[in-house]
């Protein structure tokens, strides 16, 4: 996987979530290669279902040659 440490293809994503309070959260999302970033407001309840419908909205929006892999940061910082 040296080309995506590298960046020298399009396609591979970072994510991360920021969690607020009770009702808040944001998923980012982070090409590595050209570091264009997007932010995906995640609005209600903090279940599996909430991420997914709004990153495949995203995706939707996307070129397809754009988005090849997503990978979430496992930290806990």
């Amino acid at each position: 996987m040296a080309h995506i440490e590298e960046r020298t293809e399009l396609g591979p994503w970072a994510g991360d979530l920021i969690i607020g309070n009770v009702s808040t959260a944001m998923a980012t999302l982070v090409e590595r290669m050209t570091r264009y970033t997007v932010l995906v407001q995640l609005p209600g309840s903090r279940t599996i279902d909430v991420p997914n419908e709004a990153l495949e909205a995203v995706d939707g929006s996307m070129p397809e040659p754009l988005i090849r892999t997503l990978t979430w940061d496992q930290g806990e910082e």
